[in-house]
């Protein structure tokens, strides 16, 4: 008799919660930002960019990093503001135009956390001095860099959590003759900062399944005497 009854809880559970969670499994991905980046089965992929530098971008200071091949389609390039003020927040945009210039930028675009194959090259301590920094750069990146191309600078866009994405940059650059690298982390950015059109998405698909979110929500509230009916059965069964 107790299986019964926690066989018809069940029940009630699957039909009376489920229609709201499963259409938000089934449909929340239709605005995702995620879609817009290029799609592969690797951990990472990493990308050469050039570097701009002392570019006003609203009330800030910036070196504009541009990357072509992160964006899905053609003639797409993604531009990562890196401020020169660590106050001011990295920024995400999509340009669609080109700049010109020599490797001396590099972005690592995660699919899964905590990487550590290129951990010396983002990673390196902020409080000693590099040496032969264009020879490790090089020997990392196969980059063909010169002391006189400095500052260089790495950036990791993660895409490895639904709650929000991450953005590691790190500036190598020369105090002299010597060379250092500081930068900073930011952890569980809201998706919706990152500023690309809408290529890959549909934004009439978007608002249609916005729109029918309404439907299991109104199912679940119609069942929901079922619900309270199979949490009181899943109880009864217990105390059995």
């Amino acid at each position: 008799m107790k299986y019964k009854l926690l066989l018809i809880a069940v029940a009630c559970f699957f039909q009376a919660g489920c229609a709201t969670m499963n259409y938000q499994r089934y449909f929340s991905d239709t605005g995702d930002v995620r879609t817009e980046f290029a799609s592969f089965d690797d951990k990472y992929r990493i990308y050469n960019g050039v570097i701009a530098e002392n570019i006003k971008y609203g009330n800030g200071l910036f070196y504009q990093l541009q990357f072509e091949g992160p964006l899905e389609g053609e003639d797409r390039f993604l531009n990562v503001y890196v401020p020169y003020n660590t106050a001011d927040e990295a920024v995400v945009a999509e340009s669609d135009v080109r700049i010109e210039g020599k490797t001396r930028s590099f972005m690592f675009l995660e699919r899964t956390c905590c990487n550590s194959e290129y951990h010396n090259i983002i990673n390196p301590p902020s409080d000693k001095a590099i040496p032969n920094p264009s020879g490790i750069i090089n020997s990392y990146m196969g980059s063909s860099v010169r002391d006189a191309d400095f500052p260089v600078i790495f950036c990791r866009l993660g895409f490895s959590t639904v709650s929000g994405y991450s953005m590691q940059y790190v500036i190598w650059r020369f105090r002299g003759r010597e060379c250092f690298a500081g930068g900073e982390t930011k952890d569980g950015r809201p998706y919706s900062r990152i500023r690309v059109r809408w290529s890959e998405r549909s934004v009439v698909k978007y608002a249609v399944t916005r729109a029918g979110f309404i439907l299991p929500v109104i199912f679940d509230v119609a069942t929901s005497p079922i619900q309270l009916l199979g949490a009181g059965i899943y109880y009864l069964g217990e105390s059995d």
